[in-house]
Formats: C-alpha cells, structure tokens, sequence
C-alpha cells in the first residue's frame, strides 16, 4: 500500500510537468499546492499527529487534525485546477477556502458514518452544516465556474441530512 502511495503520488507530479509542457497555466503553483496538501505540511502531518497523538478531545483539536489531512487534500485539488486554468489570485484564494471548508466537512461526514471520535460527533454534524455553507459562501464570485463545486456541496449537506 506504502509503495502504491508513493507511485500515485509521484504520478501526479508526471502528469503536471507534462500538462505544463502543453499548457498556458502556472504548473509550477500547481506543483507546490499538491507538495503542499500532501506533503509534511499537509495530509502527511496531519497522519503523522493522527498517529502518534491522543485522540481530539475538542472540536477545534479535530477540526486542525481534519484541516491537516483531508481538507489539505480537498485544497490542493481545487488549488491544482486553479494554478492549471490560469486563475487569479482571488479566485485561487476563494478556491482554497472551499476545499478546506469542504474538506473538514466531508472529513465530519465520513466520520459519522464510521461511528468516530464519539462524544465530539453530535457537534460535529451542527459543524459539518455550517462549514458546507462557508464553502460555498466561498464560490459567491466565481459564477457558473463553481457549480460542480456547489453540486458537491449540496450533496454532501443531503447526504448529511439522511444520517
């Protein structure tokens, strides 16, 4: 699995030097964004403190191990898409926002289905709610652009709604 990891990732820096040699965006910024939602500041440290850390004994304790891993991730999806269109700085801003608030809450999501973290979770769904209309609070100036991203949202918030 360690080795799968390691080839998947490697892969995705591939595939970004070889969309910059045909493209117009800023593939260097995407490259640092994935180093960074994967790398020692993102979901590898964040699995690091998972692992060798107490579990969250509050909220923000798990919403910064969640901001680390998951959300770090999230971020660094929608900050490669934006690097590789050509973005602005705000866009790219406003994008970043998203996958985190995004992230976080998928990460609550996904933890109430597998019964986690149990006495934080009945403050986790009222979270996980608030934190999908941050993000799409997030993606208020991007339009049309956004609205995959506002789909993935709102289905997130109806699958949340479901239990």
């Amino acid at each position: 699995a360690i080795l799968a990891g390691d080839g998947l990732l490697t892969l995705a820096f591939e595939w970004i030097a070889e969309a910059g040699k045909r493209g117009r965006g800023d593939y260097l910024g995407a490259s640092a964004a994935l180093a960074r939602g994967a790398g020692v500041w993102g979901m590898v440290r964040g699995q690091a403190r998972d692992l060798a850390e107490p579990a969250p004994a509050s909220m923000d304790e798990l919403e910064r191990l969640h901001g680390e891993k998951t959300a770090a991730l999230f971020r660094a999806a929608v900050e490669v898409g934006a690097c590789a269109a050509g973005a602005s700085a705000a866009h790219s801003e406003a994008l970043g926002r998203f996958g985190r608030a995004y992230g976080i809450a998928f990460q609550h999501a996904d933890d109430q289905d597998d019964a986690e973290h149990g006495g934080l979770a009945k403050e986790a769904q009222g979270r996980l709610l608030t934190l999908l209309a941050e993000a799409e609070g997030a993606l208020d100036g991007l339009g049309d652009r956004a609205a995959p991203l506002r789909a993935l949202a709102k289905a997130l918030a109806a699958k949340a709604a479901r239990g």
